[in-house]
This record gives C-alpha cells, structure tokens and sequence, in this order.
C-alpha cells in the first residue's frame, strides 16, 4: 500500500502534477478560510 502511494506521488511530481496539486491545496485553503470568516461575521 505504502509503496504504491509514493510511486503514484513521484509520477504526480515527474508529470508536473505538483502544481496541480498546489493549486487545489491553494483553493482549499482559501475556501476553508472564507467559511471560517462568514461563520466568525455571521455570529451575532
């Protein structure tokens, strides 16, 4: 099982999959964060 994950992730990053990856981690984290900040301003 562990061996197959890292050779999935070394072709993610010889295929130039890391900035996929990147970006979807970005994204998430902007999303994540917006939700925090609706929720903390819609609290009365």
């Amino acid at each position: 099982m562990r061996k197959q994950e890292r050779e999935m992730e070394d072709n993610k990053l010889g295929n130039g999959g890391s900035v996929v990856e990147i970006v979807m981690i970005v994204v998430l984290l902007l999303v994540s964060i917006g939700l925090v900040i609706i929720v903390a301003t819609g609290m009365p």
